[in-house]
């Protein structure tokens, strides 16, 4: 789960005219999506742990979804314990906090998971939060310009920016407030994931920003587990995800019986690594194979169940999940292999072409901030289906996509 690379967001905008330019669009990813992810992977006998790179508090997309992704990552903790195995959650991050900045939001957000590791040339920046506010009134005035607002209530802020010089006594009251309630959630957190002391938890804030090593001695103070479980560099921390010996002795006998390798070979240590974005997109082709009698019903092709047919009539590697690739049948990565067909063989009924297109059409080809996203050329989709059609041991083609 790399949250340094990428942003989260409610909802992505890979079209949007601002993100396209900002860049943005490659680098947004859905916090519905991950949190399904992560519940998903909590059940998945195959996934052995999860590993999240954290970096700016900006990645984090603010409190709110900073809470919710760490329900995700604790309730996924709770579905691999309840499976049974070993499955760690391990964050890890370069700092939080760099350059003493604030931090507070990157390790709330890490302090969910079962390990934490920061580089040793990091910072833990407990600094808590704030809020700042900017009033215009007296700009205003120097334009001769008299704001005129209707407000209810002397807590109704939202026109003081406008109307005021400086903070009044009800806003102060109402800002402080709320952001006693905001950090005393944060430190509650923190406390119960980590097994902290709270009195030491708030010790250990009104002396940060601390470097590595003191954020390491504080952890005797602060009791549980401390603020971190060690000081480890990125390839450090991959390194010790490494494989059971079950799962190497398993994996050696399957690759020597399929001519691999050969007696003297080693296999890698290290567990394989699938980003999270692709572990989803896998698990939902996986449920559209495992469609059931009925949920074609109420259209033209009752009956009809094209993901098992698609998985029977493709060549065995091909379905994504079964070690395929783009050019193979499996996901469409770029608008040239953006789509992809299988004829299915009906066994009694009617021949189908099942099509999936995975990703956004747009007239032409991927350019610019588009090229290399899940964009689909709409004048290619729709030669292919032409072709379809006319083809004769095809009896329909649907729905069509224009």
């Amino acid at each position: 789960l790399d949250l340094e690379l990428f942003t989260l967001v409610e909802k992505t905008s890979l079209m949007s005219p601002l993100a396209l330019v900002k860049g943005d669009a490659q680098t947004q990813l859905e916090l519905r999506r991950v949190v399904r992810a992560l519940r998903d992977a909590g059940e998945d006998p195959r996934v052995r742990g999860v590993l999240a790179r954290v970096g700016s508090r900006e990645g984090l997309g603010g409190m709110a979804m900073a809470q919710e992704l760490r329900d995700a990552v604790s309730n996924y903790r709770l579905l691999a314990a309840a499976r049974g195995g070993k499955a760690p959650a391990v964050a890890f991050a370069p700092a939080f906090g760099e350059g003493g900045g604030n931090g507070t939001l990157q390790y709330y957000v890490a302090s969910a998971f079962d390990q934490v590791y920061m580089q040793p040339s990091g910072q833990v920046g407990l600094m808590g939060i704030m809020s700042q506010q900017i009033f215009l009134r007296g700009l205003l005035d120097r334009f001769k310009i008299r704001p005129i607002f209707y407000t209810r209530e002397a807590y109704k802020t939202a026109a003081h920016p406008f109307t005021q010089y400086d903070w009044t006594p009800e806003h102060k009251e109402m800002t402080a407030s709320l952001l006693k309630s905001l950090t005393s959630q944060m430190w509650e957190g923190m406390c119960v994931s980590r097994g902290l002391r709270p009195e030491a938890l708030r010790s250990a804030v009104d002396a940060a920003p601390l470097l590595a090593s003191e954020a390491l001695a504080w952890g005797k103070q602060l009791g549980g587990t401390g603020l971190l479980d060690g000081l480890k560099y990125r390839h450090e921390v991959l390194d010790g995800l490494t494989k059971t010996p079950q799962l190497l002795n398993t994996e050696r006998e399957q690759l020597l019986k399929a001519g691999k390798v050969g007696p003297a070979a080693e296999p890698d240590h290290r567990l394989p690594r699938l980003p999270i974005q692709k572990y989803l997109l896998i698990k939902e082709l996986g449920d559209m194979s495992k469609t059931s009698e009925g949920w074609l019903d109420s259209s033209s092709w009752r009956g009809l169940w094209p993901g098992n047919w698609m998985r029977e009539s493709m060549p065995k590697g091909a379905y994504p999940g079964d070690g395929g690739s783009p050019t193979r049948g499996g996901p469409a990565r770029t608008s040239e292999d953006a789509g992809w067909v299988s004829r299915a063989v009906g066994r009694g009924r009617p021949k189908v072409a099942v099509i999936h297109c995975l990703g956004t059409i747009v007239q032409g080809p991927a350019k610019g901030p588009q090229q290399g996203a899940q964009v689909i050329d709409a004048a290619k989709l729709s030669a292919q289906l032409d072709r379809l059609a006319k083809a004769q041991d095809v009896a329909g083609v649907g729905p069509r996509i224009s």
